[in-house]
Parts: C-alpha cells; structure tokens; sequence
C-alpha cells in the first residue's frame, strides 16, 4: 500500500510538473510571438552632382573663372578633364583637331588642382561639402588660332563621395593623406 501511495503522489506531484513546464513554455511562446507594428527606417541617399561654373566673354572668344560646384548633400572630390573642339557657326563639331597647348592661351588658377598626364584629369586637392565651389582651375582661356570655326572648350566634370576616403581611392588613381588631401599616384603636375 506504502507503495501504492507513493506511485500515486510521484504521478500527480510529475503531472503538476509537466503542467506547470507546459504553462511556462506556452506562456514564453505566447509572449514571443505578440506581434509588434512594423517599424519604417527612412534612409535618405547621398547624391553627387556637380555643377560647372564658368563665365564667357561676349564674342565666345575666351572662357574665365571656371569653377566646380557641389549641388548636393555628401562631401565630394572632384575632377574635370578639358575637352577643346572646333565647331560651325551652328555649333556643330567640326573634323579639325583641337589642342589645349596649341590652340589656346590658358591661365591657370590656383595651386589646389593637380593635372595627371597619363588619365588627362585635372584632380581637385580638397574635399568639397554641400553647396561649396572649387577654387578657380581656369583664369582665362583664350583663343590663339585663327580660323573659320569656333572653339568649343568642354568641362567634364566627374564626382566621388568623400567617405569613406577609400571610396575615391577605389575608383580613381589618387591616395588621400590623413587631413584628406587628394594626390595623384606616382606625382602628377600642377
């Protein structure tokens, strides 16, 4: 009988056990599972858009103070190549080449450009921040040669995100020393 009463009071006392385990584990599991409303993370993209500021005389005979704007809202390098073309009354480009050495007289702006021969880029040394303009990387450029066209002196402009600086590294032959100047790899000119 001793036995009896005991295997009875083992199997409520594990009964009691394994519904309390039970309760606990289904309470946890409940508690879980509560859904909660979704939350928006709203991320707003860095853009790079650069504006090219330069001012022409009336004949279009010379081009002055051309500059490089930063339109948007990351900090930004930058870089132009010079594009010189001769084109028609009509602006139409015309098969005559075109030189910057030749056919034009250029006064050069500031030190804080740096030209790379071997891509043709002229590399802006600083980092520009939202709304900031380059300093001048052409005083003036004038017309040396004389024909019956016109010449077309095109800025190119290109943009690379400022941070992380392995990000310009990555996409353009330049290192950034630890203030965040830009240089060319193997020197470049100025």
């Amino acid at each position: 009988m001793k036995n009896r009463k005991l295997l009875s009071r083992l199997t409520r006392a594990s009964l009691v056990v394994i519904l309390l385990v039970l309760a606990l584990a289904g309470g946890t599991f409940a508690w879980l599972t509560v859904q909660t409303p979704p939350i928006t993370n709203t991320f707003q993209m860095g853009a790079v858009d650069v504006e090219i500021e330069e001012t022409f005389s009336d004949g279009k005979d010379e081009k002055s103070n051309v500059t490089l704007k930063n339109q948007e809202n990351v900090p930004i390098y930058v870089r132009a190549a010079l594009v010189p073309t001769w084109v028609d009354d009509q602006g139409k480009p015309q098969g005559v080449a075109a030189s910057l050495n030749d056919d034009l007289d250029i006064e050069w702006g500031t030190g804080d450009w740096i030209y790379d021969a071997p891509d043709g880029y002229y590399y802006y040394k600083h980092i520009l921040s939202a709304g900031e303009s380059t300093k001048i990387l052409i005083d003036s450029a004038t017309v040396r040669t004389a024909n019956d066209y016109h010449m077309n002196l095109q800025v190119i402009a290109d943009a690379v995100q400022a941070s992380p600086a392995s990000a310009v590294a990555e996409v353009w032959p330049v290192t950034v020393d630890a203030s965040g100047t830009l240089q060319v790899k193997g020197g470049g000119g100025s």
